[in-house]
């Protein structure tokens, strides 16, 4: 389940004036399929911007909460901590924070240690390869993001060694009070003779819900 749910971020090193979006929820499901088997996760999401407290509220397929905050992820089921997990840090490049910083057409590379190396254009994409600094090379890949009409279309991952790590694609894109959000995100792993397919949608997207506190400020155990 944690594995499934920590799709949702990206582990990226990392605004626009105008409004100020501070809080993200709504529903989510996520569908993978590995060749074989598929497992499927439905539920509701919480992120504050404030708290920096990433809140899954699972409800199939068995009820349970998971809570990313800085370097861990605590699992609670019928309020009681079932275990927690050191983590690295994702919630600050999740896509929950990206799009409420409204940094998700760079990917979030624009503030990160990445440098643009090139911009290129293809029919009617604009696609742009970053680099990680040359001190990093051995342990990051290029990835190459690609705009359409100036939102995020797709991202591709690349090994150190230069080898084809991942693709995401952002798609169906919902205006929530003015911030444009993709509702359905597809991520394909290739692992051996398979790929991996990931599909996650988003449903009910509400901003600057001053309610439901006790989500978006769920209370933690003392490390």
């Amino acid at each position: 389940m944690f594995y499934r749910l920590i799709i949702l971020c990206f582990f990226l090193p990392g605004q626009l004036f105008g409004q100020f979006f501070f809080r993200m929820e709504g529903e989510f499901s996520i569908k993978q399929k590995n060749g074989y088997f598929q497992n499927l996760t439905i539920g509701h999401f919480y992120y504050d911007r404030n708290t920096r407290k990433l809140v899954y509220k699972v409800r199939f397929p068995e009820p349970e909460v998971y809570v990313a905050f800085d370097t861990v992820m605590y699992r609670f089921k019928e309020g009681a901590l079932q275990s927690k997990e050191r983590i690295p840090e994702i919630v600050p490049f999740s896509l929950f924070h990206l799009v409420l910083s409204q940094e998700l057409p760079s990917y979030g590379l624009e503030t990160s240690l990445y440098r643009p190396e090139k911009t290129e254009k293809e029919k009617d994409l604009i696609l742009t390869t970053w680099i990680p600094p040359e001190s990093l090379q051995d342990k990051y890949g290029k990835i190459i993001t690609a705009l359409r009409n100036n939102i995020l279309y797709g991202t591709i991952f690349y090994t150190p060694g230069g080898e084809l790590a991942s693709r995401q694609f952002f798609e169906d894109y919902v205006n929530v009070s003015g911030l444009i959000v993709p509702s359905r995100i597809i991520r394909i792993t290739p692992k051996g003779k398979i790929e991996i397919y990931e599909e996650i949608k988003l449903r009910n997207i509400q901003l600057n819900n001053v309610a439901e506190n006790f989500y978006y400020d769920f209370p933690l155990p003392a490390l």
